[in-house]
């Protein structure tokens, strides 16, 4: 098993990983980073896809922000 460190500072973890959702969707605010906040790797890897300029919530697309995959 690796030892994680966590990508950047938040409020809470608003979904955790389970078998039909392979990542952790963390929470933040103005005071913990906003959003330019640095994000680091939990661990060495390769950073595989981006999602970025997100702004608002589409349900039709099912995605529901910015987020980067990283194979580890």
């Amino acid at each position: 098993m690796i030892k994680l460190l966590f990508p950047c500072k938040y409020i809470g973890i608003t979904q955790g990983f389970k078998s039909s959702h392979k990542a952790i969707d963390m929470g933040w605010s103005t005071s913990n980073g906003g959003p330019d906040h640095d994000i680091i790797s939990p661990y060495d890897g390769t950073v595989s896809y981006v999602k970025n300029n997100v702004k608002t919530r589409d349900i039709s697309s099912k995605t529901y922000g910015n987020y980067i995959k990283i194979n580890h």
